[in-house]
């Protein structure tokens, strides 16, 4: 798992407003979604996609975003099946929730 952080000297007013825009505009952004292959073909991914909506229900945010390789097909036609609108540019997906 790969965490970055960027810190900056803020007061607590500001953390405090921070925290109210963070919030309302919460995005999550799955980064790797990897069934091994002898495990494919069983609805897991789409198991796994479903346990993401719920978290990022439960969580109150805006939706989750994720991307994939341009010629990964597969992966692209789970994501679509999922309700995710592919942005043509980039071939990124958006999972709104609200």
């Amino acid at each position: 798992m790969h965490t970055t952080y960027i810190v900056e000297q803020v007061t607590i007013h500001d953390m405090a407003q921070l925290a109210g825009l963070f919030d309302q505009y919460r995005v999550w952004v799955l980064n790797d979604l990897y069934v091994r292959e002898d495990y494919r073909k069983q609805g897991i991914a789409e198991q796994l996609l479903v346990h993401a909506k719920s978290f990022a229900v439960e969580t109150n945010a805006k939706g989750i975003q994720l991307s994939t390789a341009p010629d990964n097909k597969q992966a692209q036609a789970l994501y679509e099946k999922q309700g995710y609108v592919r942005d043509d540019e980039f071939y990124n997906y958006f999972l709104g929730l609200v």
